[in-house]
């Protein structure tokens, strides 16, 4: 977004930018929850559409295991493992 040098960005543009960042980290998280306690749809997200994580009903309590892990929606992502340097390659 654009904004005039008089115009602050809005509580609602700091989450939006929020999930922006985090949610280049975690991609396979459909939804980000925010410092402020409300989540926001992750614009990185790739996967199939997923309910919004409060969203609630009584017939979700009969559903099957295999239902409920569908609905939990986390898209399996293969991150790099990352090695810490070992004391040698630390120059100090």
């Amino acid at each position: 977004m654009y904004y005039e040098d008089d115009q602050m960005a809005t509580p609602g543009d700091a989450m939006r930018e929020y999930a922006r960042n985090v949610g280049e980290d975690m991609p396979e998280r459909a939804w980000i929850l925010t410092d402020w306690d409300v989540w926001m749809p992750n614009p990185h997200y790739q996967g199939p559409p997923c309910p919004h994580p409060e969203d609630y009903s009584p017939e979700d309590d009969e559903l099957s295991e295999d239902q409920k892990e569908m609905i939990e929606c986390e898209v399996k992502v293969e991150r790099p493992v990352v090695q810490p340097p070992s004391d040698e390659e630390i120059p100090f």
